[in-house]
């Protein structure tokens, strides 16, 4: 489910990611992939279905039932529910 957010004074687009909707939320993410920006989904033997993040710090990975945001200032990076569920509230 789409929601818009408030993090401080920063809006941010956000999902939580499951193995179904990663193309309908980020189409233009999955074109960019490796380039920075860029995201992945795979499946690995010994960890299971992943998501793959290009960001300027390297390459961070999400697993289903992650938060993906998409920020203006910071890009596109995952949280973990139990964090974001702490520093996020729906905004108008």
């Amino acid at each position: 489910m789409k929601q818009f957010l408030r993090r401080t004074q920063d809006a941010v687009y956000a999902f939580q990611w499951n193995e179904n909707n990663l193309v309908a939320e980020l189409p233009d993410a999955v074109e960019k992939w490796p380039g920075i920006g860029g995201v992945v989904s795979e499946v690995q033997p010994t960890e299971g279905l992943r998501l793959c993040i290009a960001t300027n710090g390297g390459i961070v990975v999400a697993r289903p039932g992650d938060w993906i945001i998409n920020s203006q200032l910071n890009g596109i990076y995952p949280c973990k529910p139990e964090t974001f569920d702490v520093l996020y509230m729906a905004c108008d």
